[in-house]
């Protein structure tokens, strides 16, 4: 706000303000990102998460921030091949390969949703590129561990193999996802 009035002074005094106008734009649409990131948290954590998808739809469709919310809401609302999709354009870049500058949040939600979405394979592929000791690559570790445990070993050694993939979805035992 304090940026814009500075701006406005300088361009009365006949300065360039650009950059200060441009500074003043990116504050105010992290003010609205923030604000908007707020209410989805409020909405999915009140479990509304189609609501909090209709208010995303409604901000930049293009913030990596608020892709990755999206993605989460479509996981909250058992949507998970929709937030595969939302992931997959948040974290892949050209080809197949995930992106260098992807965080570490998106790639493990972009896990989660592979595994929700029945993909196992794809799952622990994505997750080499999370830490061991974040907590959804912990969370969703957890989940695929507990399932194998209930398998038993002809089943353990196929799967060990590659030559036997699960028919459903490993469930866990949170909610899915994290926002922010």
């Amino acid at each position: 706000m304090r940026s814009c009035v500075y701006a406005r002074w300088l361009r009365g005094h006949g300065v360039c303000a650009i950059p200060l106008e441009i500074e003043a734009m990116k504050s105010s649409e992290s003010l609205v990102r923030e604000r908007v990131l707020r209410e989805v948290v409020a909405l999915v954590e009140r479990g509304l998460p189609d609501e909090a998808l209709k208010l995303l739809k409604s901000a930049n469709g293009a913030d990596p921030v608020l892709l990755n919310a999206a993605g989460v809401c479509h996981l909250r609302a058992g949507r998970p091949d929709r937030a595969v999709e939302v992931f997959r354009r948040l974290c892949v870049g050209e080809g197949i390969g995930m992106r260098p500058d992807v965080s570490q949040l998106h790639a493990a939600n972009f896990a989660t949703a592979l595994l929700l979405s029945g993909n196992l394979n794809a799952c622990r592929h994505h997750l080499r590129f999370v830490e061991p000791s974040h907590p959804v690559a912990v969370q969703v570790g957890a989940a695929i561990a507990k399932w194998e445990r209930s398998l038993g070993r002809w089943r353990q050694l196929m799967l060990r193999l590659g030559l036997w993939d699960p028919k459903r979805p490993i469930e866990l035992d949170s909610p899915a996802g994290v926002i922010a």
